[in-house]
């Protein structure tokens, strides 16, 4: 899985193609499953029952079809923040699925052992937000994100959503002053076009 910094990224590099008007409450959905981790990594199960996540992709990819199905007339006065929070976890496959590998592969390749690459992986990612927060268009998102009202969704309850917004708002820089070694922003769009693809085919098959 990837960082808020990562997630919201690529929920404004798609909030256009998916019709988004109110960017406020997009990217609040962009981050929503992840809230459970406010205090740090929640447990596995909390962690997978907020994302609907299943060990097998295809049944994660199918959980969230029918989670659409049974829910999106519940937010049908929040469209956006639903689109949000799909989006956020067919970003999670994405990255998973053309970004994560080649990233491991590096990292082995660097000489790192497979007990190290979990550390290497977020330390990456440090890298790679360093880059993202020193964006202008980055830090418009957050102002965006902070107007945002927390809602219900999944197994996170509103007040557990608007003080992750706060933390995610208020997040600063990571203090690294190393260059990515393999993630760049062609990555990160990378998984934006893989997600995207997810969510057309999950409007155009209900």
């Amino acid at each position: 899985m990837p960082s808020a910094a990562v997630h919201l990224t690529v929920a404004h590099m798609l909030k256009d193609k998916l019709n988004v008007s109110d960017d406020s409450s997009f990217y609040l959905g962009a981050i929503s499953p992840d809230a459970v981790n406010l205090n740090g990594f929640a447990e596995e199960n909390i962690r997978y029952a907020a994302h609907l996540r299943s060990k097998d992709y295809n049944e994660w990819k199918q959980n969230i079809k029918d989670y659409y199905i049974s829910h999106r007339s519940d937010y049908s006065d929040s469209e956006d923040f639903f689109k949000g929070f799909l989006l956020h976890l067919y970003t999670d496959i994405a990255w998973d699925e053309v970004v994560q590998p080649g990233l491991f592969e590096h990292l082995k390749a660097s000489g790192f052992s497979d007990a190290q690459l979990k550390d290497e992986k977020w330390a990456e990612l440090d890298r790679i937000d360093s880059v993202i927060y020193h964006d202008e268009r980055y830090k418009e998102v957050l102002k965006r994100l902070a107007k945002a009202k927390g809602k219900a969704i999944s197994t996170v309850d509103a007040l557990q959503l608007e003080k992750f917004r706060d933390a995610v708002s208020a997040e600063t820089c990571p203090v690294t002053s190393d260059k990515p070694v393999f993630l760049t922003c062609q990555s990160i769009q990378a998984a934006a076009d893989k997600a995207f693809e997810y969510m057309q085919h999950l409007t155009n098959d209900r």
